[in-house]
């Protein structure tokens, strides 16, 4: 398929397992952020380095260029190590006050937004959060919403 490199990843027993895009664009993309760990290669200029990449026959060719599919690892590779920092800056900012908890115990919206941005932040590993902007609506609520407890409280 268009989806599966040939790459080979395991084999036992007459099975043999391929590397998917999905680790190939991760490690496309680590590898990128390793390069240029200082500015990286600039916010959406992913999918035109793996063009190069692939002219240099460092991704395989058959591969679709997408996104890296990893917020902190494509972060990495857009935006060095400081727009790693600054993005998990963010983070932790809306995280932080959901860590009390006490207010998880108070109120079930309070849960439910940290359960949510807890949920959220895990599947960053697997999708590319800066393309899902209903997430981000999320984040601002809950950080008006931990802002205005906090008032409250």
């Amino acid at each position: 398929t268009d989806f599966i490199s040939n790459t080979k990843v395991l084999s036992f027993s007459g099975v043999t397992v391929l590397e998917t895009s999905y680790l190939s664009l991760k490690k496309a993309a680590f590898a990128i952020g390793m390069k240029h760990p200082v500015t990286g290669i600039g916010a959406g200029n992913f999918n035109n380095e793996l063009n190069s990449l692939k002219a240099m026959e460092a991704f395989p060719v058959k591969l679709p260029s997408y996104d890296p599919h990893s917020t902190y690892i494509g972060a990495f590779a857009e935006t060095g190590v400081p727009g790693l920092i600054f993005l998990l800056l963010i983070l932790w900012l809306v995280l932080k006050p959901y860590f009390k908890f006490q207010h998880l115990l108070d109120d079930r919206f309070y849960l439910c937004i940290f359960i949510l941005l807890v949920t959220f932040v895990i599947e960053g590993i697997s999708i590319d959060m800066m393309n899902f902007r209903h997430l981000w609506v999320l984040f601002a609520v809950a950080f008006a919403y931990s802002r205005k407890r906090k008032f409250v409280a």
